[in-house]
């Protein structure tokens, strides 16, 4: 946005309201559309943006004027944006998202980057008042604030159902409990359009259940986000029986507008990821309930051992540990196979309220 005084023809790119010079009223108005001139890719993270990568972008308007812009969208020069978009030129995307949680939050704040409306339903105004805050501060990681503030002007609060009847793709990101996120699905059945997509984020229960207590099953489908949502590039989309090709198709492509590699992947018990990962998390459990190592030692050994970024107990608490044993109780049940019962050390730490990073403590103090 250009800040301009009528007085004294004074220009600014900064979120002022009085003139710098004569203290006259600013007038905001628009640039219309902004050419990219250069682009610097930031791949080191910083205090101010641990978040990476992201662009700096040159930015050359109508008449000339210059600005820089932070954005989470890769660029070229030559590229044309509409001020305010980054450079999205495809058809707006209204999405809602329900749950705020952390994963329901990263997508919020995805799509909120990505210049989508978003329409965040909780049960609880308190839950939304705070997690617009924590919205907020993660856009700041990548932009100024009242770049931020500007951006947050597409986000609608909701406590009610009947507010997402304009979405046209529907997250919801509730408790990792199929009886729950039937509920929710009966509930925005009849709040949505007929040609809303409606969408899981679960890890691994059955969109097949939950496509069944809706009346467009074709139109239901698993977008499975992953931890945490900014730099984890992965969605698996998850083909219900009744599913319609261009149900995954499209949900397919809204995942790459949003810079993620979508998979399709029938649904099955723990689809893909989970279905290899967990058993491997749950066998780290078992040599620490066994006593053959302990917790630092298991994931010292695996880092060391086999390369991976982070030990798996340390993974453990970082999904959150009553997460984990759901997952598992799940493959469990779906499967009727004993060796995805959840390893009883992990139940016990549910048991003392140690959920991981999100509690202060799990198998990690």
């Amino acid at each position: 946005m250009v800040r301009s005084c009528s007085e004294c023809n004074l220009t600014w790119h900064q979120p002022i309201t009085i003139c710098t010079r004569c203290q006259g009223p600013v007038a905001t108005s628009s640039p219309g559309k902004l050419r990219v001139l250069h682009v610097t890719k930031v791949e080191m993270p910083s205090q101010e943006h641990q978040e990476v990568p992201y662009y700096c972008l040159l930015l050359e308007d109508e008449v000339g004027l210059h600005y820089v812009r932070k954005s989470r969208q890769e660029h070229r020069p030559g590229d044309v944006l509409a001020e305010g978009d980054e450079g999205r030129t495809e058809t707006a995307v209204t999405l809602g998202v329900i749950g705020t949680g952390t994963m329901g939050t990263g997508i919020v704040c995805l799509a909120m980057e990505a210049g989508w409306q978003v329409i965040w339903k909780s049960r609880s105004s308190q839950s939304l008042s705070e997690g617009k805050a924590r919205v907020r501060d993660r856009l700041l990681k990548a932009m100024e604030p009242g770049e931020a503030d500007g951006v947050l002007q597409s986000l609608v609060l909701a406590t009610d159902f009947e507010a997402l009847a304009g979405a046209g793709l529907v997250v919801e990101s509730v408790v990792e409990d199929l009886d729950v996120k039937r509920n929710v699905f009966r509930s925005l059945d009849e709040a949505c359009s007929q040609e809303a997509i409606l969408a899981s984020n679960s890890s691994s229960l059955s969109i097949d259940a939950m496509a069944a207590v809706t009346s467009r099953p074709e139109r239901i489908v698993g977008m499975h986000f992953f931890n945490p949502v900014s730099r984890m590039r992965l969605v698996e989309v998850v083909r219900g029986a009744r599913t319609a090709d261009a149900t995954a198709a499209s949900v397919s492509d809204l995942a790459k507008r949003l810079g993620k590699v979508p998979v399709v992947v029938r649904d099955a018990p723990g689809f893909i990821v989970n279905r290899v990962l967990m058993p491997y998390l749950n066998e780290a459990a078992r040599i620490v309930q066994e006593g053959i190592a302990s917790v630092d030692d298991v994931d010292t050994a695996v880092e060391l051992g086999l390369g991976h970024p982070m030990g798996p107990l340390g993974l453990i608490d970082l999904i959150g540990v009553d997460v984990f044993v759901n997952i598992m109780d799940s493959l469990a049940s779906r499967t009727g196979e004993s060796r995805f019962g959840a390893a009883e050390v992990a139940r016990r730490l549910v048991a003392e309220g140690r959920l991981g990073r999100k509690t202060g403590a799990g198998f990690h103090q």
